[in-house]
């Protein structure tokens, strides 16, 4: 048997075992558990639903109201306990408004494994399939447990993952307005996905600018024209600026959230509201560390537009005041491409490294403290992403592959952040 063909049955084989463990994991469990989040999602669709511009999306009184015949005792009694997104995830929501809690959650569950394939399936298109990156993609979504725990609590990454991939396939394409309109939708859902537009803005790419700003005008207009004004008001008054305080629960894997679990000590551990009490020096500390990253990742990456916009997606996870469990489901389309860029490259030791971090990345924490509770005190997944992080920008510095070809021409050397 040649070595093509073996290779092709093994990748057979692996499809073979990784595709139930998909099915498992990606849908019969989310199935057997109560959707938490995309019960809050669904709650404030209803309001939407009910009473339009003048339903109040972050009462916990009026959620709490609404929900009562399927909501289990505790919900919207602390601040990461109740509606916390921006209005247009209830926008986005409110198509499935009239269904039951459970047709609802079944319907969003089948839309989010759609995109997260979706999102695959972009990438392999972007980079050119091998059997490798197939491999590869297939051992992701059998095993990659922050996207489990998305699905089972119904959250958006589906559809930032394959913002993410078609922005990244509007730039291997050399479509630069079109890299931005993907990016708007992601930054006006999650907020910390502008941080990749922000790669572009320091590399003077005004046309993905000028894409992101006209599609998020947009995208915003739609969100007040359904859920109105005040609710948007209310979200940057008094949401945002509490969401950006932080938490101290142990599933915030942010570099913010470590450092603030280690000043507060055990007990803060299983705390789900914000964040009281830091002293302000601590906070001007995280302040100049976090920017401080955010400028490292531009400056490293200023050469390669690919793998800089691959490592403003995992810096965005990595910095952001709040970056839970499931927040690594965005990193699906930068796993496959640095598979694909050390395939290209025949760096096999640094593939290793990848497979090596790839368990850290994909296990959420409470599964740590399964292993053993003292795990949990570590900032294991927050060491993870920073290695993670590490190696793109490894990737970054190395340039361009040969068998790749640059699609964007790099910033000159001696302009800082010249345009593209």
């Amino acid at each position: 048997m040649s070595r093509a063909r073996l290779l092709g049955v093994a990748l057979v084989l692996l499809g073979v075992v990784c595709g139930p463990a998909w099915v498992r994991s990606a849908w019969l469990m989310p199935e057997r558990n109560y959707p938490f989040d995309f019960s809050i999602n669904f709650t404030g669709a209803r309001l939407l639903r009910d009473e339009g511009h003048a339903a109040p999306l972050y009462d916990r009184e009026a959620l709490a109201a609404e929900s009562a015949s399927y909501s289990p005792e505790g919900l919207y009694t602390r601040l990461f306990l109740t509606y916390i997104q921006t209005p247009l995830t209830a926008v986005l929501t409110l198509p499935l408004a009239g269904f039951s809690l459970d047709r609802a959650r079944f319907t969003w569950l089948a839309l989010s494994n759609l995109m997260l394939v979706g999102s695959a399936a972009v990438m392999l298109y972007a980079l050119g399939p091998s059997r490798l990156l197939i491999g590869a993609a297939l051992v992701i979504f059998a095993t990659d447990e922050a996207m489990f725990d998305s699905l089972r609590l119904g959250q958006v990454d589906g559809l930032i993952a394959l913002m993410l991939a078609l922005s990244f396939l509007a730039l291997r394409k050399g479509h630069p307005r079109l890299i931005g309109a993907p990016l708007a939708v992601a930054a006006v859902l999650k907020v910390s996905p502008a941080l990749v537009l922000g790669y572009f803005i320091w590399r003077r790419d005004w046309r993905v600018v000028g894409g992101a700003l006209v599609a998020a005008a947009l995208v915003l207009a739609l969100s007040v024209a359904v859920a109105g004004v005040e609710n948007h008001r209310t979200f940057l008054r008094e949401t945002l600026p509490r969401l950006a305080g932080g938490s101290t629960f142990y599933d915030n894997v942010s570099l913010g959230g470590a450092v603030a679990r280690a000043y507060f000590g055990e007990t803060s551990w299983y705390y789900e509201d914000s964040v009281s009490g830091l002293p302000g020096w601590l906070r001007a500390v995280g302040l100049i560390a976090t920017g401080g990253v955010i400028l490292w990742s531009y400056v490293v990456a200023r050469r390669d537009a690919e793998a800089g916009f691959m490592l403003a997606c995992a810096v965005a996870v990595f910095v952001a005041p709040i970056s839970w469990s499931f927040y690594p489901t965005w990193l699906i389309p930068s796993l496959l491409f640095l598979v694909r860029r050390c395939e290209l490259r025949r760096a096999w030791g640094r593939l290793a490294l990848l497979a090596l971090l790839y368990p850290l990345l994909a296990i959420v924490p409470a599964h740590f403290g399964q292993v053993d509770d003292a795990l949990i005190r570590w900032p294991l997944k927050t060491a993870a992403l920073a290695l993670y992080c590490a190696l793109l920008a490894w990737e970054a510095q190395s340039g361009q592959p040969r068998a790749g070809r640059p699609l964007m021409r790099a910033a000159p050397p001696d302009v800082v952040g010249a345009r593209s």
